[in-house]
């Protein structure tokens, strides 16, 4: 039943203020008639409610209206494809869908698209520009889409594309899914030993300096960090705010991007989880755009941005030049030497077969899976490391200490 904030005058004239549960207003007024009071207002708790989770909508709705996701393009072409396979208009489609998005940001953006096809222009080209590359990088599908203007099967591209983004982010969801136990494992640890260094450690301290003892130099190392975070603790945690909020900010430079790039593509375990990964976006970029007409070439030049490295990108335009040549593509790619021995033979396979664009989702499929096995076995080998490196350090913490406790006994009061 609805809650309803009631405000009354009493027998003696004063005023009364309740919340009470009623069916309905009728049933509230025949209440407080009964009663003998006179009603002034009520209002029902229901509606405040009601307008309290639509501002935190609104509210959740700004934050997040700058950031355009994997799942917001997924709903974009998921829709469109429907909607278009079922014979409505291009625009009329789009008008449909700017209607129900919540985020500023895609709806600006849709009502730019929307407003350039209504000029004249191809989705293709629309998608293409600049403003569309601000809000989300369409390269890889560009010439599928050109395809299926050219072909009148624009609805059925955009169900393509859209189930070629459901793989990827389920293998983005699986991978966030394997680090999370390990990240939460982390944190954790980083917090008791923060608690150990403020709290538990100057207890030591206190009693440790009370009497005449010469400290060894490791221990008073470890008792002047621990003094400096007790007696510095809002700076410590501001600065390190500021740090997060740094780097985050950076993060969005190019020139920042590209350093960190370099940086990871020379740590052993990182660099090949993160090879392994821009290996299978090459597979499937590839065989997205063969699956849409694409002719093989121009496949290869835009699927080799999948990579970071320069140097791989370099020995991907070498196979591009053989393939120009006269090279098969399975020839090209296995003198790159950059992918398993498996790639280039089921490559193979598909040109002898003429079958490349399915042979090249099978073997995206069959790397998809072998590669999320190898990154929680390497998640797996993460939790250990994790455990053994606080252990050592408490360990060191405690063996800093212990000797110290264990000599009090000789000191004469």
């Amino acid at each position: 039943m609805p809650l309803y904030h009631v405000k009354v005058i009493n027998k003696s004239s004063h005023m009364e203020e309740f919340s009470r549960e009623y069916p309905d207003l009728g049933a509230l007024q025949n209440d407080i008639s009964r009663s003998g009071l006179l009603l002034v207002e009520a209002k029902e708790k229901k509606q405040r409610k009601q307008q309290l989770l639509q501002e935190i909508q609104r509210l959740r709705n700004r934050l997040s209206s700058g950031t355009v996701r994997d799942e917001d393009i997924y709903n974009l072409f998921y829709e469109l494809g429907v909607i278009l396979k079922a014979g409505v208009p291009v625009m009329r489609a789009l008008r449909m869908i700017i209607d129900e998005t919540g985020k500023e940001a895609m709806k600006k953006f849709l009502e730019g698209v929307l407003f350039d096809l209504k000029e004249g222009r191809n989705f293709s080209d629309i998608l293409e520009g600049a403003a569309a590359g601000k809000i989300y990088n369409f390269g890889a599908y560009i010439p599928i889409i050109r395809m299926g203007e050219k072909t009148g099967q624009l609805g059925e591209c955009f169900l393509n594309i859209a189930s070629n983004l459901e793989k990827s982010m389920k293998i983005k969801s699986e991978i966030t899914n394997a680090m999370i136990y390990p990240m939460v494992l982390f944190g954790t640890s980083l917090m008791a030993l923060y608690v150990m260094l403020v709290y538990v450690i100057p207890r030591f301290e206190s009693i440790v300096t009370g009497f005449k003892v010469v400290l060894p130099f490791h221990t008073r190392v470890l008792f002047s960090v621990s003094s400096f975070l007790n007696a510095h603790q809002d700076v410590v945690i501001i600065a390190f705010i500021l740090l997060l909020t740094v780097l985050l900010y950076l993060s969005r430079k190019p020139e920042v991007k590209f350093f960190f790039n370099n940086l990871l593509n020379k740590l052993p375990v990182i660099r090949t989880i993160k090879f392994s990964s821009e290996n299978l976006h090459f597979l499937h970029s590839l065989s997205n755009l063969l699956s849409g007409g694409v002719p093989i070439l121009a496949s290869l030049d835009l699927a080799l941005e999948s990579f970071s490295s320069a140097s791989v990108k370099n020995k991907l335009r070498n196979a591009s030049l053989a393939l120009r040549k006269g090279e098969t593509l399975a020839n090209a790619l296995k003198e790159t030497g950059l992918f398993p021995e498996i790639v280039p033979n089921m490559i193979r396979v598909g040109e002898e077969s003429g079958t490349l664009p399915e042979v090249l989702k099978e073997l995206y499929n069959f790397m998809s899976e072998r590669f999320l096995k190898k990154t929680k076995r390497y998640m797996n080998l993460l939790e250990p490391m994790i455990i053994l490196f606080v252990a050592l350090f408490i360990g060191l913490l405690i063996m800093t200490i212990l000797p110290i406790i264990l000599n009090l006994s000789d000191i004469k009061f």
